[in-house]
């Protein structure tokens, strides 16, 4: 065989070894998983939102006028907020609250409106409920512990 045919012949075998490994490339990253909408109790619907792998879990919950959705404690703490309609809230200890009409407090029982918040805290049950007769939603960012990152370990700095 010639030197240029074992050129050509090296040339084509390379040319689809290169192509070959191209195509079995890895892709950038790995996207997002999004759960579909799930009936967690009679008209209230749960949705997982797209977040990073990193707390706090987003979810959003959506009830139809006069669901209500009863919760036993789950050690997450959770910030709360209203989305759009009215609910009530119903717990087994105060939370605190944030209301646009109202001043800020704490109850066991109180209702909410659209653009209102509430920290829910670990190991409180209850109930929440769409007291109006529109659709109400409310979205959630739940930390549990034991889900925060390790601190990095670090060297201290004299004075």
């Amino acid at each position: 065989m010639t030197r240029a045919a074992i050129f050509v012949v090296l040339t084509i075998v390379m040319t689809i070894t290169l192509g070959m490994l191209d195509r079995a490339r890895a892709q950038e990253a790995t996207p997002p998983a999004i759960a579909g909408d799930a009936e967690v109790a009679p008209g209230v619907t749960f949705t997982l939102l797209p977040a990073s792998e990193d707390p706090p879990s987003l979810y959003r919950l959506e009830f139809e006028p006069g669901a209500a959705l009863y919760f036993a404690g789950d050690p997450a703490i959770s910030l709360v907020l209203v989305e759009s309609g009215t609910i009530s809230l119903n717990m087994n200890a105060a939370v605190s609250d944030a209301r646009a009409a109202t001043p800020a407090g704490s109850a066991a029982a109180v209702a909410m409106d659209q653009g209102d918040y509430f920290v829910l805290p670990p190991l409180v049950a209850g109930e929440i409920r769409n007291s109006g007769e529109e659709p109400a939603a409310i979205l959630i960012a739940a930390i549990t512990p034991g889900q925060f990152p390790a601190p990095a370990a670090g060297t201290p700095i004299p004075n």
